[in-house]
């Protein structure tokens, strides 16, 4: 693999942890291609296409969201029913 792939895949990885919430990503194709060292010259023909890249961006990040706090309720689903049920029977017996 050379080194601008690697670079790149690196730095794709970082920015994407705190760049997701960013619209357009836009900022990040820049800070991508200023890290290989790429001229940024085609960024006009980039930002053509950046609207429908990002609305894909964006399915896969909502569905990574339900997909991610769909397994967490299936793991804590017992736990999550057993403190429901405690906590109705403390506010029942506060009632009394």
């Amino acid at each position: 693999m050379s080194k601008s792939i690697w670079y790149s895949s690196v730095t794709a990885t970082i920015s994407s942890l705190g760049l997701n919430a960013v619209p357009a990503g836009l900022v990040s194709i820049l800070l991508i291609l200023s890290t290989v060292g790429l001229p940024a010259t085609e960024v006009p023909l980039l930002f053509a296409v950046d609207w429908m890249l990002d609305r894909i961006r964006t399915s896969l990040n909502v569905y990574g969201d339900g997909f991610a706090s769909s397994v967490v309720e299936h793991i804590l689903k017992g736990k999550l029913k057993a403190s429901s049920a405690l906590e109705l029977q403390r506010r029942e017996s506060m009632i009394l």
